[in-house]
């Protein structure tokens, strides 16, 4: 018996052997950089998210804390949260130039071997904005915002 494999796409020549490796290792720096960006994103919101929220967990968790007025964690809940959008953002921003590289690298193949884009989707305008760019403002905002209440509450 034999496999037949019925494939559309003629086999990829020797020439893209060089293109192919070069994918490979951008493509392990993408997830590298993904997993980075993600791990980083949530350590940073729950680390922020506990510092506005310290004087009220002290009390559940019957912890002392020195005598320091509660707005103070408010005030530097929202100090941090600035710098965590800085800092996300510009993880963002280093994933994107990966991945635009990878984008570009991938160009340069035959176009039965590049994979479809955004573009070829019923819905591509909600597709269109990068998830970091939406969700990781978002994350700070919140964060923004609970500081905020916690002030003039």
């Amino acid at each position: 018996m034999t496999n037949k494999t019925t494939n559309s796409t003629p086999p990829l020549s020797s020439e893209y052997d060089s293109t192919i490796a070069l994918l490979n290792v951008y493509f392990t720096e993408w997830i590298q950089r993904d997993q980075m960006l993600w791990t980083q994103v949530f350590k940073f919101y729950y680390a922020i998210l506990v510092v506005i929220l310290m004087p009220y967990i002290t009390k559940y968790f019957k912890i002392s804390l020195p005598s320091l007025p509660t707005n103070i964690f408010s005030i530097l809940g929202i100090i941090l949260s600035i710098l965590f959008l800085y800092v996300s953002l510009c993880y963002a921003i280093r994933l994107h130039a990966i991945s635009d590289t990878y984008q570009n690298i991938v160009n340069k193949l035959p176009k039965e071997y590049q994979r479809k884009g955004l573009k070829e989707f019923r819905f591509e305008k909600l597709l269109k904005p990068r998830l970091p760019y939406v969700i990781c403002p978002a994350l700070s905002l919140s964060l923004l915002i609970l500081s905020i209440i916690l002030i003039l509450i």
